[in-house]
């Protein structure tokens, strides 16, 4: 046999195997065809996080305007 084609045996020899070609098609239709695919929730989780930043900006904004907007007093100012 030539050199070529004992790197062909070897390398392919996994693909013969079922369970192995199982796998690759599961794997493959999690990553990228399933309603519950990584892009999705890798998306889903982006959108969260800038929610969550822009959550945090407003309310320092309201707490801002709160403290501008009423006069000072004795009692303490606190937004929860």
């Amino acid at each position: 046999m030539t050199k070529f084609a004992n790197t062909y045996k070897r390398l392919f020899k996994p693909f013969k195997n079922i369970f192995f070609l199982i796998f690759i098609v599961f794997a493959l239709w999690m990553l990228f065809f399933d309603t519950n695919s990584w892009f999705i929730h890798n998306e889903l989780n982006n959108d969260i996080e800038a929610l969550e930043d822009e959550k945090e900006y407003y309310k320092k904004e309201i707490g801002f305007s709160v403290f501008q907007v009423l006069p000072p007093f004795g009692g303490r100012h606190e937004i929860r």
